[in-house]
């Protein structure tokens, strides 16, 4: 699929070798766990030439998923994620949080009692990976520029 903004001119890709750049048709499906995968890869083999990747563009989410290791449980919708939906339809906001809260303080602690949609998030991928949704692990991938990775 064609970048829409800010795509680096043929001369630059030219220039410079890029990955994960028109990879897609439009209609594919495709997600972070795909990006972490395809990304990882590259990584992997950038260093292993010995050079040093540099990550550009991308939303927060999927940079922030491939340098923290956030365990992401399944694509789509599972069952898991029904049934904490259907919980959160029956018993409301702060049930559902509550019940996100004993289970993972932290996550508990950076998503408002109104996302009901995170918490739900959150409380599926607890239970398909048995980690918690905001690890408390290193970061997956290091920088060497300090500012970059914050």
């Amino acid at each position: 699929m064609d970048i829409g903004t800010a795509k680096p001119t043929a001369k630059e890709l030219a220039a410079v070798p890029h990955h994960l750049i028109d990879i897609l048709d439009p209609g594919e499906p495709y997600s972070v766990a795909r990006f972490i995968e395809l990304a990882g890869a590259a990584i992997q083999d950038i260093s292993g030439r010995g050079l040093v990747p540099i990550l550009v563009g991308g939303t927060g989410f999927y940079l922030n998923a491939l340098r923290l290791g956030l365990p992401l449980g399944t694509d789509g919708v599972s069952p898991e994620r029904v049934r904490w939906q259907k919980f959160a339809d029956e018993y409301g906001n702060r049930a559902i949080w509550d019940e996100l809260a004993k289970r993972d303080s932290a996550a508990a602690a950076k998503i408002p009692v109104a996302n009901v949609r995170r918490t739900v998030r959150a409380l599926e991928v607890i239970e398909q990976t048995g980690t918690l949704f905001f690890p408390r692990n290193p970061r997956r991938y290091r920088s060497t520029t300090p500012w970059f990775w914050g």
